[in-house]
């Protein structure tokens, strides 16, 4: 009885070291954003290229995927890869890998989203650490996602209310990220990610901060998943005056 226990332990430790492992990136992996909805994927670069149905990747680096769904459940399947992930409406999942071998392979929605979820797929394409920092240059650099935040915090009219000077009572957004906030209601809760997106889709909620009347209006179902991830990411990034952050200076 104890030899086949010990084996069976030997197992355990194993696959769970294994999935330890498969559920923490190292501290360097490159952060892709991606964001599925029907019937398309859209992947985001950290430098601001994006793509449709398209992934290009760094052969030897580790590669982090933040997945969410803009509308109902996905699953980002890339069998060449052996790895499955779901992308649900307004909760983040995340897989990461390190690819060690080029070449280009399919990547499918792998759970049924609807009519054209069997179009729904496109590749994975793994490059030299040099063929992608060329494929980087020749795709056509867009905006940083703080820069990209910030033409989207102006393009809703944000500043209005929370920019320093301004007329309405609102809470000012700079340097709010990471900083504890007094609710109505007597908690206290972190200015993290998930309270930026929950004031954003939902303010109504019972979030109010302490002192201040409910006036915004919702934005859920008004500003797209991806937008709203850029408008975070200025907010993250943002530590002085919102209205008086430049494009591309707001990190300090």
């Amino acid at each position: 009885m104890l030899i086949p226990f010990l084996l069976t332990l030997i197992f355990f430790v194993w696959g769970a070291r294994l999935f330890v492992m498969s559920k923490n990136p190292p501290p360097d992996a490159m952060v892709i954003e991606a964001i599925g909805r029907q019937w398309m994927w859209k992947f985001q670069h950290p430098t601001g290229q994006s793509e449709i149905n398209d992934l290009h990747v760094p052969m030897g680096q580790p590669v982090k995927l933040r997945i969410i769904s803009q509308d109902v459940i996905h699953a980002l399947y890339l069998p060449a890869l052996r790895m499955q992930m779901a992308a649900l409406p307004d909760r983040y999942t995340e897989l990461w890998f390190k690819a060690d071998k080029p070449g280009t392979f399919h990547l499918y929605c792998s759970e049924y989203c609807g009519t054209d979820h069997s179009a729904m797929d496109g590749n994975l394409t793994i490059l030299s650490q040099g063929d992608y920092q060329e494929w980087l240059t020749h795709s056509g650099a867009q905006q940083s996602k703080v820069a990209a935040g910030k033409a989207i915090y102006d393009a809703y009219g944000c500043g209005t209310c929370h920019n320093e000077g301004s007329t309405v009572k609102a809470p000012k957004l700079a340097g709010l990220y990471g900083r504890d906030v007094r609710l109505a209601d007597g908690r206290t809760v972190t200015a993290d990610e998930d309270y930026l997106r929950e004031k954003i889709r939902n303010p109504n909620g019972n979030r109010l901060a302490e002192g201040y009347k409910q006036i915004m209006p919702s934005f859920a179902g008004v500003i797209p998943e991806d937008d709203l991830g850029r408008l975070i990411d200025f907010l993250k990034s943002n530590t002085r005056t919102v209205g008086d952050a430049a494009s591309g200076e707001a990190t300090r």
